[in-house]
């Protein structure tokens, strides 16, 4: 039944929009109904790529509180990267240190050149997560639109390898068993 709502990307992912067309009778799923949706997934799809919002509300924690591989996404910037430590602190401190551990943080450089500074925390926020990608400058990635990876730069094909390379390798061994559905609040 999903597979009829799923459109397929640029990249092969089906994709499952939770609502392009808002109305005033048409609404995104709450989170009760997003995670219900997820949980069926995970009984018939070994993987699922959520994109969440910032980590400042419960569902969120949920979320990430079951994630296998969550991937915390830190412009290349001073205030995004001691957020991003920050974030894995907090998640140690709760008792999410295996979630803090199997994070891959991704590092988008938001220009052509990076602060000294930056590269420093960078190499503090490696040391917290379980693995860091940078990814380098790309114009493509800067549109609103959906991203083709044939239209970004070699370096940028490559750093999204990586990504995707990190996620797998941090994934159970056996992606055939779901590991359970998300808790319903």
């Amino acid at each position: 039944m999903a597979e009829l709502l799923m459109q397929v990307s640029a990249t092969g992912l089906r994709v499952l929009v939770g609502e392009s067309k808002m109305a005033t009778h048409r609404r995104p799923p709450t989170w009760s109904e997003m995670f219900g949706v997820v949980g069926h997934l995970r009984e018939v799809y070994a993987l699922a790529l959520l994109d969440l919002p910032a980590a400042d509300n419960t569902p969120t924690w949920r979320a990430l509180g079951w994630a296998t591989v969550p991937v915390l996404v830190a412009r290349a910037s001073v205030d995004s990267l001691q957020h991003t430590m920050r974030l894995l602190a907090h998640l140690r401190a709760v008792g999410l240190t295996e979630v803090a551990d199997g994070a891959v943080v991704v590092v988008m450089a938001t220009s052509h050149t990076t602060a000294r500074e930056v590269r420093a925390i960078e190499q503090l926020a490696r040391q917290a997560a379980g693995h860091l990608v940078r990814v380098p400058y790309d114009p493509v990635l800067a549109r609103p639109d959906p991203v083709d990876p044939r239209s970004v730069s070699k370096l940028t094909r490559s750093a999204l390898i990586d990504i995707a390379a990190a996620v797998i390798d941090r994934c159970p061994v056996d992606l055939g068993q779901s590991s359970g559905s998300p808790p319903s609040s």
